[in-house]
């Protein structure tokens, strides 16, 4: 089941946050520097998981981003909500015409022998954290040092850095990487990705793991953190970024204070966006909108298309996944068009994950595709029920699945799916867990 759902993200007005460096803007309202600005974020529900990229947790980069910095940025100037066309929806995907160097000033391909050469901004500065690291300017041995670290990590992402055969910084702001081969995701692998962070050794080896030893040359530190409550960013007074707006310079970061909020309930969110004390809420469910554009109509809106899709992960390695027709059969038996329309009530699109239309070319719509394709996304009870028969199964099966209770989509949405799979024979039991079992479970190699 492929569902991409239409997300709403609304704001108490316009406000231009100024997180990193950016070209140059001929048309932006004025900034006005100060204040705090309070946001529960797309993942308001889910406290930080680790604060070490060592660790290869996925949501490491939305709870360090502010602090650690990367070689690689997206180019904000291009988006739509500053004049451009691109509206930089995917997560972890620039565009090649999009990408801009953070703390990279500069790269350049090489053959013979192959590498990457990147010259690093000159004057980014990690400022003083008493007890872990004086001011300091970043180097090239600190890039080096980053990414030896995560290339030792138990923990990596399979093939992740196999296409590079080693890091040399042959002088202070040069980074050379050699290649073995060429990898076309070679910029979002260590310059952008999820654990692409610079972290200085002297927070290595204070401990990483501790929030309070982190130190970037990003915009904001981190100040403090209350778990299940909130992150605190306080604006970092030596942030080497700039930004031009109407032919006049201004220092970033333009807020003094960023607090993410963290609350799992969701009906408490939109109480605290409604009543101010959220300014911006990253994501929104359609069933929600309309009431508060009628009770809060300061809000600033806008739709996008989420870039995670709504699916059934089905364990392929164990009965009676194994079977490609088990697998087909429990799709045509799920009435996805109805869903769209009754569930979400159109804000939802069929076939755009994995694959997303604003990966452009990449991307390939359900209705371009061949027959075959097209036929294994259509409601067809009677096939369903055949696949299955012919697989072994024709009274159907018992199957157990778990859903994380820090989505209420999917709380919501699995009781409806389970009622079509009761129509081929086909029970779902669902177990409800909170995140850090549900998170457990997902990454054990014994799950149940």
């Amino acid at each position: 089941m492929l569902v991409t759902t239409l997300k709403y993200l609304a704001t108490a007005g316009f406000i231009g946050l100024g997180l990193g460096a950016a070209p140059a803007l001929a048309q932006m309202e004025s900034p006005k520097p100060g204040g705090t600005i309070e946001i529960a974020t797309v993942y308001a529900a889910i406290s930080a998981l680790s604060w070490d990229n060592y660790d290869y947790n996925w949501k490491h980069n939305h709870d360090t981003g502010q602090v650690y910095e990367q070689l690689f940025a997206a180019d904000l100037s291009k988006a739509k909500s500053r004049g451009g066309d691109a509206n930089l929806t995917p997560d972890a995907y620039i565009p090649t015409n999009l990408l801009r160097g953070e703390l990279a000033e500069s790269w350049e391909i090489k053959e013979n022998p192959l590498q990457i050469v990147i010259k690093l901004r000159q004057g980014a500065m990690f400022p003083e954290k008493p007890g872990v690291m004086a001011a300091r300017e970043l180097t090239a041995q600190d890039v080096k040092f980053t990414f030896d670290r995560q290339n030792s990590s138990p923990k990596k992402v399979d093939s992740m850095y196999d296409y590079v055969a080693n890091v040399e910084a042959p002088d202070k702001y040069t980074v050379v990487f050699n290649l073995k081969e060429y990898n076309a995701e070679w910029a979002y692998r260590f310059g952008y990705g999820y654990y692409s962070g610079i972290v200085p050794k002297e927070v290595v080896d204070a401990g990483a793991t501790n929030w309070k030893n982190l130190n970037g040359t990003g915009p904001f530190r981190l100040t403090e953190y209350v778990q299940g409550n909130s992150n605190t960013y306080e604006k970092n007074p030596i942030y080497w970024g700039r930004e031009t707006v109407g032919g006049k310079e201004h220092k970033l970061p333009y807020v003094d204070k960023l607090v993410y909020r963290i609350i799992k309930d969701e009906a408490t969110r939109i109480t605290g966006l409604r009543t101010g004390k959220l300014d911006i809420m990253e994501a929104i469910r359609w069933q929600d909108v309309d009431t508060l554009k009628k009770s809060a109509p300061q809000l600033k809106w806008n739709r996008w298309l989420a870039t995670s899709g709504t699916y059934l992960s089905m364990r392929v390695d164990t009965k009676p996944f194994d079977d490609i027709r088990v697998r087909r059969a429990l799709n045509m038996a799920v009435n996805k068009e109805e869903i769209i329309k009754s569930y979400y009530n159109g804000n939802a699109e069929l076939y755009a994950y994995p694959q997303h239309p604003a990966y452009g070319a990449y991307f390939r719509p359900l209705e371009q595709q061949p027959d075959s394709v097209k036929e294994l996304f259509k409601y067809d009870l009677a096939k369903a029920k055949k696949l299955l028969a012919d697989a072994g199964y024709p009274n159907g099966f018992t199957f157990k699945t778990q859903v994380c209770s820090c989505s209420a989509d999917h709380m919501d949405l699995l009781p409806l799916v389970a009622g079509y799979l009761e129509k081929v024979g086909v029970k779902m039991e669902i177990q409800t867990m909170e995140y850090a079992a549900f998170l457990s479970a997902m990454t054990s190699q014994t799950r149940g």
